[in-house]
């Protein structure tokens, strides 16, 4: 497998590059403070060799960066080699989300009981909320997040599945802006480069995941929980979701008209 689909690679790539653009420093002279060779460090920063921690150490110490940065960033470097990674930070500095979708040529995420992240309107602006300085980092970072995404898929270059529960639908109708929310869903599902399934829900319904394809193959599972993000690269497991996804749309409403009478009726009804 190529290394640089691995997760903890990607995310030690990504974390080092930003560190040093942050720094407003180019490569070459951190290169050179280093004493290798700029494309060696070129090609760490890209993911396409896999640098041992020490390395890793050594740049973000001619960073600078802040201890918990280094921390966070360290802890991931021990698993370089493991192709399955949990995410358990809670304001983390590298959306992975993000960066296996601009590798992907087709996302397919499959939202049994939620409407997902990039098809939801732009929240409004709120008043200060009763909550902890973390959660409120948390809240901001995950909005900051889901901006960088939709703006990767307003770009292009790439194709969009989502496979939403019917279930989902009807909990999205009992939301304040519910309506707001069946409005962009169907603005959203008129666009070429995007795809909407609507699949019955059952209670055997799998739990909600997003899928990252490469042309023909799986190159990357997410799976989202309420404190962390589990990404797969484990070749088992991506045919396990590959399979998984074909099933759920074979399960999914065929004919659109189906599916625009559902929208009309829960927009109707969220008004």
């Amino acid at each position: 497998m190529n290394a640089t689909r691995k997760p903890a690679v990607l995310a030690v790539s990504v974390g080092l590059r930003d560190a040093r653009e942050r720094r407003k420093m180019g490569l070459r002279e951190l290169a050179r403070l280093l004493g290798i060779s700029a494309q060696k460090l070129s090609n760490v920063e890209l993911g396409t060799n896999v640098p041992e921690d020490t390395l890793v150490a050594q740049i973000l110490g001619c960073l600078r960066v802040s201890r918990a940065e280094f921390e966070q960033v360290m802890k991931i470097a021990k698993q370089l080699d493991v192709p399955n990674f949990v995410d358990h930070t809670a304001s983390p500095l590298i959306d992975l989300l993000w960066t296996y979708e601009q590798l992907s040529s087709r996302i397919v995420e499959w939202a049994p009981f939620r409407i997902p992240d990039l098809l939801l309107p732009p929240p409004p602006p709120t008043a200060a909320r009763d909550e902890t300085a973390e959660q409120s980092e948390r809240h901001d970072q995950e909005l900051f997040q889901r901006q960088c995404r939709r703006q990767t898929m307003e770009q292009g270059g790439r194709r969009y599945v989502f496979l939403i529960g019917d279930e989902a639908l009807r909990m999205a109708r009992d939301e304040p802006d519910g309506a707001e929310q069946i409005r962009q869903l169907r603005e959203a599902g008129r666009r070429l480069d995007v795809t909407i399934q609507i699949v019955p829900s059952g209670p055997d319904s799998v739990a909600a995941f997003t899928l990252f394809e490469d042309g023909p193959r799986p190159i990357a599972v997410a799976l989202r929980h309420s404190h962390c993000t589990t990404y797969g690269t484990d070749k088992d497991v991506l045919n396990k979701y590959h399979d998984t996804a074909r099933a759920l749309l074979g399960r999914a409403f065929a004919k659109p008209v189906t599916i625009e009478t559902w929208l009309d009726s829960l927009q109707a009804r969220a008004s």
